[in-house]
């Protein structure tokens, strides 16, 4: 079960940083958008599969624990997810090009927290 955690974290980890390198090449190098699109959805698909999967490994382990690494790690979690989601519903490059820069880096920054404390809960409670 931990492999498969971890496996998911990578994955999400990986279409996540594809999505912001495919940003960054559309920018510098005017590449398509749609590819930069397909990353960023993706990348959404991918962390929502990741959230249903460690929700269905933990019910099968018999619940969570709230702790202080688990509080701190859903204050990284969800502004993450709702940041990603406004990025690739709503606040897209093509209308608001800073915001949406502004808000992917402040996204980065979150999910970079969000790894490092997911990380650290996998390897500690499964």
């Amino acid at each position: 079960m931990k492999l498969l955690l971890l496996f998911g974290l990578v994955a999400t980890a990986a279409t996540y940083v594809w999505a912001i390198m495919k940003g960054r090449r559309t920018r510098i190098f005017h590449e398509p958008v749609v590819f930069h699109q397909l990353a960023a959805w993706t990348a959404l698909i991918t962390l929502l599969a990741n959230v249903v999967l460690i929700e269905i490994c933990t019910r099968i382990k018999g619940g969570a624990r709230y702790d202080l690494l688990f509080c701190v790690h859903i204050c990284f979690a969800v502004p993450t997810a709702l940041a990603m989601l406004l990025l690739v519903v709503r606040l897209n490059g093509r209308r608001w090009p800073i915001h949406h820069a502004k808000l992917a880096y402040g996204s980065a920054l979150l999910f970079s927290g969000m790894f490092v404390t997911g990380l650290w809960m996998i390897l500690t409670r499964f």
